[in-house]
C-alpha cells in the first residue's frame, strides 16, 4: 500500500512523456515536410531570385540612362535620392547575379537545372559585366567616386574571372558559346570605358582647368560685344563641359578609339541578338520567362546604346560645327510671374534641355524671424531654443528666379567698372578699404563723403571678419529694403536683396564652404562658429516679432532699440541709418549695396576649391560658379 503513490506518480510521468514524445515526433514530421518542400522548391526560388535581380539591374541602368542627365538641372531632392539609390542598387544587383549564377553552375547537378538552362545562364553572365560598366550618362555620383578607379579595376578583374569560370563550365557542348563570347567583348569594353573615365576624371583639379582654355571659341562673341546673353550661354556651355568631363563617359566617346570601341560593342550585341534569334534549337527545354529575360537583356543593351548615340550630339564634346546647329539648349527667357520680380524676365529653358537649375535660392533673416514668431504652428509647437535649427531654416529657403536684368547688371554695369580699373576685385583676402573705395567711387559729394563713410565702416568694425560682415550687411540690406515703399522701387534694390538672401542661403546649405575663408585675414573659421553666431543673432531679433506685428513695424522697433555697441544687430542698424543719411539718392545707394554683395559672393566663389564647384554641377549648379567663370572670361577679354 505504501508503494501505490509512487506507482501512480511513475504512471502519470510516463503518460506525460509519451505525449511529449508524440508531440516531438509530429514536430519532426512537420520539419521534414517543410524541409522537403524547400528542397523541392529550392531551385525555383533561387531561379526567381536571380532572375529578379537581373531585371532590377537592367531597370536601374535604364533609369540612370534616362534620369541621371537631369540631376544637373535640379538641386538636391527626390530625383537625386532616386539616382543615388539606383546607382548603388545596380552594382549590387549585378554582383549578386554573378555570384548566384556561379554558385548555381557549380551545384548544377544538385539543383536539377538542365544543361540547356546552364548554357543560358552562362550567356547571361557577361550581360552583368555590361551592367557593371554602367550607362554613358553617369560614371560617378560624386567626385570622390573618381578616386576609386583602382577599386573598380579590381572589381572588374574579379567579376570577369567569375564570369569566365561560369562560361568554361559549359564549354563542352555549349551551343551559345559564340554569342556568349560576343557579349563578353561588349562587357569588357563597357567596364573598361567606365574605369578609363574614372581614371581620367580623377585629375579634374588641374587637367580640366587647362581644358577651359582649350575650349573652342570661334562661335563666342568678340571683346566688343555684349557680356550678357552670349556670355551666359558660353558660361553654361563651359560648366556643362566640366560636368560631363567629371561624371560621364562622353569625353571618351569623342576620341577616335572611343568611337571605334563603341562601334565594336554595338556590332557585337547585334550579332549576338541575331544568333540567338535564329537558333531555335537553343530554346529547347526553356520556359517562356527565360526566353523573355534573354530578349530583354539583348534589346535593352541595343536600346541603351542607341540612346547614348542619340545623346552624343548634345554633349559639349561634340564638334563645334554640330553645336552651331543646336539652338534648343540656348537660354530661353520669359516674363517673370513671381512677385516682386514681375517686371523682369527670367530664365525659362525647357527642363530636359537645361544645363543647370536656373534659379538663385535665398534665405532672408527678417522674413524667417517673422514667420517663426507669427505663425501659430511654430509659435505654439516649437520651443524657442529649437526655432533656429537647420531643418526649419531649410523649410524657409525660397527659390528666386534667375533674372536676365540681374545678369546684365552684373556682367555689364559692375564688370565694366572692373574692366576700366584694369583688375578684378574679387580675389581678395577680405573686404578691405580699397574695395570699398572703388565701390563708393560714384558716391555723390566727392571724396569727402566717401572717406567719411569708409571711416564709419572701419570704426564700427564692419570692415573685418568675413562672417560678421555678411551678417551686418544682410541686416542693413533688409532694413533698407523694408523701410522703403514700393513706389520708390529701383532695379538695384531688388538685385541687392536677392544677392543678400543668396549669401545667407550659402551660410545655411554649406557652411563648410564659408569655412574656407580666413577670419579677420588671419585664421580659418569652422562652419559651426559661423552658424552659432548666426543663430545667436536670430534669437536676439525674434522677440521683436512677438506681438504679431508686420515686418515693417518690427524693423522700426529694431532700429529704435538699444543693443550692445559691439553686437552684430547694432552694427547692422547703424550701417542702415548711415547709408540712408549719406546716400540720399536711392539708385546709387542700392548700386553700392549690390556691389558690396557682388564682391562678397566673388570672394566666396574664388576661395572655394574647384572640387566644390565641380561637385555642385551634379546637384543643379550654383550661381557663384558663374561668377568664378565670369572672372576667367573677363581676363580673356582684357
Amino acid at each position: 500500500m505504501q508503494m501505490m503513490p509512487y506507482i501512480r506518480t511513475l504512471h502519470c510521468t510516463f503518460r506525460r512523456c509519451r505525449g511529449l514524445g508524440l508531440l516531438l515526433v509530429k514536430s519532426c514530421y512537420s520539419c521534414t515536410y517543410v524541409f522537403g518542400w524547400w528542397q523541392w522548391h529550392n531551385a525555383k526560388i533561387k531561379k526567381m531570385i536571380w532572375e529578379l535581380a537581373c531585371e532590377v539591374s537592367d531597370t536601374c541602368k535604364i533609369f540612370l540612362t534616362i534620369c541621371s542627365p537631369h540631376r544637373k538641372c535640379v538641386q538636391k531632392g527626390l530625383l537625386h535620392f532616386s539616382i543615388w539609390t539606383a546607382y548603388l542598387l545596380a552594382d549590387w544587383a549585378a554582383n549578386f547575379c554573378v555570384g548566384h549564377i556561379a554558385s548555381n553552375q557549380v551545384s548544377g547537378s544538385k539543383t536539377g537545372i538542365n544543361s540547356t538552362h546552364s548554357h543560358l545562364l552562362a550567356f547571361w553572365a557577361p550581360f552583368l559585366l555590361v551592367h557593371l560598366g554602367g550607362p554613358d550618362t553617369i560614371t560617378a555620383f560624386s567626385l570622390e567616386d573618381n578616386q576609386l578607379w583602382r577599386r573598380h579595376m579590381l572589381g572588374f578583374i574579379i567579376q570577369f574571372t567569375t564570369c569566365a569560370y561560369v562560361f568554361l563550365l559549359t564549354v563542352p557542348g555549349n551551343r551559345l558559346w559564340i554569342p556568349t563570347v560576343l557579349v563578353f567583348v561588349v562587357g569588357m569594353i563597357k567596364y573598361g570605358e567606365k574605369i578609363y573615365a574614372l581614371y581620367r576624371a580623377r585629375e579634374y583639379d588641374n587637367k580640366y582647368r587647362d581644358c577651359y582654355w582649350s575650349l573652342p571659341t570661334d562661335n563666342y562673341p568678340s571683346k566688343e560685344s555684349s557680356l550678357s546673353k552670349l556670355t551666359l550661354e558660353q558660361l553654361e556651355f563651359k560648366l556643362n563641359f566640366y560636368y560631363e568631363a567629371c561624371f560621364t563617359k562622353f569625353p571618351l566617346l569623342r576620341l577616335k578609339r572611343g568611337c571605334i570601341l563603341r562601334f565594336v560593342a554595338i556590332s557585337c550585341v547585334l550579332i549576338a541578338f541575331g544568333l540567338f534569334f535564329n537558333e531555335d534549337k537553343h530554346k529547347e527545354g526553356l520556359g517562356d520567362f527565360d526566353v523573355k529575360v534573354t530578349y530583354t537583356l539583348l534589346c535593352g543593351a541595343i536600346a541603351l546604346d542607341t540612346v547614348a548615340l542619340l545623346m552624343l550630339p548634345f554633349s559639349p564634346f561634340s564638334p563645334i560645327r554640330i553645336q552651331r546647329f543646336l539652338e534648343l539648349k540656348r537660354p530661353k527667357w520669359r516674363k517673370c510671374r513671381k512677385k516682386p520680380f514681375t517686371k523682369y524676365t527670367e530664365l525659362s529653358t525647357w527642363f530636359p534641355l537645361r544645363r543647370w537649375n536656373g534659379s538663385i535660392p535665398g534665405f532672408n533673416m527678417i522674413s524667417y524671424c517673422h514667420s517663426m514668431m507669427t505663425t501659430k504652428y511654430y509659435k505654439c509647437m516649437v520651443p524657442s531654443h529649437y526655432r533656429c535649427s537647420t531643418i526649419f531654416m531649410w523649410m524657409h529657403v525660397v527659390k528666386n528666379p534667375f533674372l536676365f536684368e540681374l545678369w546684365d547688371f552684373i556682367s555689364n554695369d559692375i564688370v565694366n567698372e572692373l574692366r576700366t580699373a584694369g583688375e578684378y576685385r574679387g580675389i581678395i583676402d577680405d573686404v578691405t578699404k580699397d574695395d570699398y573705395w572703388w565701390i563708393l567711387e560714384n558716391l555723390s559729394g566727392g571724396e569727402e563723403n566717401r572717406e567719411k563713410l569708409i571711416s564709419f565702416l572701419d570704426d564700427k568694425k564692419i570692415i573685418g571678419g568675413f562672417d560678421s560682415s555678411v551678417i551686418v550687411w544682410h541686416i542693413a540690406t533688409c532694413l533698407c529694403y523694408i523701410k522703403e515703399k514700393d513706389e520708390y522701387q529701383v532695379d538695384e534694390r531688388e538685385f541687392g536683396k536677392l544677392l543678400s538672401d543668396y549669401m545667407l542661403y550659402l551660410f545655411i546649405v554649406d557652411s563648410n564652404m564659408i569655412s574656407a575663408i580666413g577670419r579677420d585675414g588671419q585664421q580659418k573659421n569652422n562652419g559651426s562658429t559661423l552658424l552659432e553666431s548666426f543663430r545667436e543673432t536670430l534669437l536676439k531679433i525674434m522677440p521683436f516679432f512677438n506681438n504679431d506685428e508686420d515686418e515693417a513695424k518690427a524693423c522700426m522697433n529694431l532700429l529704435a532699440s538699444k543693443q550692445s555697441p559691439n553686437s552684430l544687430i547694432n552694427r547692422g542698424c547703424e550701417l542702415s541709418k548711415e547709408l540712408e543719411q549719406m546716400i540720399p539718392i536711392k539708385r546709387i545707394k542700392w548700386k553700392i549695396i549690390s556691389q558690396v554683395w557682388f564682391v562678397m559672393l566673388s570672394r566666396v566663389a574664388f576661395d572655394c576649391s574647384p572640387s566644390f564647384h565641380f561637385q555642385h554641377l551634379s546637384e543643379g549648379g550654383e550661381f557663384i560658379s558663374f561668377l568664378m567663370m565670369l572672372k576667367f572670361e573677363i581676363d580673356e577679354r582684357l
